[in-house]
């Protein structure tokens, strides 16, 4: 495979991202109702990957039931499928934002040390490269149940 530009890096993140979020609304489309279900979807799966939530419902989600989605976390615990998308995605672009801002003050660190601080950091034998991160996003994604 060849090596990924910033676009198939970009695209995998995407992929693991979708992943997960069809993944656990699946899982709380059994407990609660669609709406709430897709905010805490979103809030889960965005906490993981360390974005800024997009939608309001996912930052009303997150502002008044703060426990919920903890809780929520915490039973992610338990599934390694998801801990290691979310790690391995974490990583990468945690490695690609020190190449591209020299982070000398390791803030660039933080997204893995809120990972670790949750129990979801998952550790590897080695660090993922970018070839295998695509390849194994493109096979999470595939992977999703619809």
């Amino acid at each position: 495979m060849k090596t990924p530009n910033p676009d198939d890096l970009r695209k995998a993140e995407k992929q693991v991202l979708t992943g997960i979020y069809v993944r656990l609304l699946k899982r709380y489309s059994t407990r609660m109702g669609t709406e709430d279900a897709r905010a805490l979807a979103g809030a889960v799966s965005g906490i993981l990957l360390c974005l800024e939530p997009a939608d309001e419902s996912v930052r009303r989600l997150m502002d008044e039931r703060s426990d919920l989605v903890e809780k929520e976390l915490a039973l992610l615990a338990a599934d390694e499928e998801i801990r290691r998308m979310a790690t391995d995605t974490v990583v990468l672009k945690t490695v690609y934002m020190n190449r591209q801002r020299s982070c000398k003050d390791g803030s660039a660190l933080e997204p893995v040390e809120r990972l670790k601080r949750v129990g979801i950091y998952l550790q590897g034998e080695k660090a993922p490269t970018a070839a295998g991160f695509v390849e194994s996003a493109r096979a999470f994604y595939t992977a999703t149940p619809w």
